[in-house]
């Protein structure tokens, strides 16, 4: 994934599977560079770091929409973070 995907991606295209442990990431030709759709599946560690992450967000900003966030605020550039 390109970091501008990265930065725009919201909790709600992304799916767990706990059975699995797998994470899948959904993004619309919106959404890429490319204009092409693309999907992301992603296990072991990066299952693990995801889902981890996702329940801290829900405990601690429960109305943070983005993935890539700093206390609740959607992050704007990985350079500025």
């Amino acid at each position: 994934m390109r970091s501008g995907e990265v930065l725009t991606l919201k909790w709600q295209q992304i799916k767990f599977d706990s059975h699995m442990k797998t994470v899948t990431m959904e993004l619309s030709g919106a959404d890429t560079k490319t204009g092409e759709p693309r999907m992301i599946i992603m296990s072991g560690d990066l299952y693990n770091a995801i889902s981890s992450w996702y329940k801290d967000t829900q405990l601690q900003h429960p109305r943070c929409e983005w993935v890539a966030h700093f206390k609740g605020r959607k992050l704007k550039s990985i350079r500025v973070a």
